[in-house]
């Protein structure tokens, strides 16, 4: 399945890559660019809070522990016990090329646990922080 919708003879033109890999790229690229945007408006944010006298990389490094220290409590907490809003969680995260191949089911079967719970964790904790 990986083989047929990820990948293409050697000395393929990126234009001649499967259908699948070019719209998942382009929504994975997006969801990046999404990220960068939420992260540079809170540190943007957060510098003029501060009249400009802390540096970036510090507030970077602190915004990073914010958004580690939640995902950590929210991964733990009561919220992961609640199936339709993680269903919910995932969703929002998981590209829907993704999710229209293979469906919400059978993503949840094949992920391991612990990612699952990386990813519920990560998407609630920087989108409140961001």
């Amino acid at each position: 399945e990986f083989k047929s919708l990820m990948t293409a003879p050697t000395g393929t033109s990126p234009d001649d890559m499967p259908l699948f890999y070019k719209t998942y790229v382009q929504e994975v690229q997006a969801r990046i660019e999404e990220n960068a945007r939420m992260e540079f408006e809170c540190l943007w944010a957060e510098w003029k809070k501060h009249g400009g006298t802390v540096l970036m990389s510090s507030l970077t490094d602190i915004v990073s522990q914010k958004i580690n220290s939640l995902n950590d409590s929210i991964q733990q907490s009561a919220l992961w016990d609640d199936m339709e809003f993680r269903n919910l969680v995932y969703k929002k995260y998981v590209p829907k090329t993704l999710l229209d191949h293979i469906g919400l089911e059978q993503l949840t079967a094949r992920v391991p646990e612990s990612y699952l719970r990386s990813i519920f964790g990560c998407y609630i904790a920087a989108h409140y922080i961001y």
